[in-house]
């Protein structure tokens, strides 16, 4: 069995992948979002490493990661960010991102999230990488009357 390198996506039947999986934690609901698909992956033996935003302390759905890897980046303050900090970061992010993929890159990259997917996306298209991308939510204003 060959075993992929992925950065984080939903894959469905085939060989075994190297997935590099992209999202944000500050969101403890989405952080347990991205650690299950992490681990689904990981127990179908595709080779799994998060990357994450480092927090200060290990986020708690990252704590018990037996069939993944997750790769801290210490970007900003380790707290969570408002949506305007953390846009401002992604270009920094894709930096990261870029390097950890040019010494070891995957088979795919997944960004979970609409500012993860920018940053994933940055550095991906540098180095022809296949990506895809998941939504949470559609966006809209938050004081919206509707």
């Amino acid at each position: 069995m060959t075993s992929v390198h992925i950065a984080e996506p939903s894959i469905s039947a085939g060989p075994p992948l190297d997935v590099a999986l992209v999202g944000c934690v500050d969101d403890h609901r989405r952080a347990e979002d991205l650690a299950g698909l992490a681990a689904a992956l990981g127990a179908r033996g595709h080779a799994v490493t998060v990357y994450t935003r480092r927090q200060g302390r290990q986020t708690a759905p990252f704590r018990d990661a037996v069939s993944y890897r997750v790769r801290d980046i210490r970007l900003g303050a380790p707290r969570p960010l408002s949506d305007g900090d953390a846009l401002a970061l992604s270009g920094e992010l894709a930096g990261h991102l870029d390097d950890a993929w040019r010494r070891s890159p995957p088979d795919v990259v997944h960004a979970y999230g609409w500012l993860p997917g920018v940053a994933a996306q940055l550095a991906a298209r540098r180095q022809l990488l296949p990506t895809v991308q998941s939504f949470d939510s559609l966006a809209s204003p938050r004081d919206a009357n509707t």
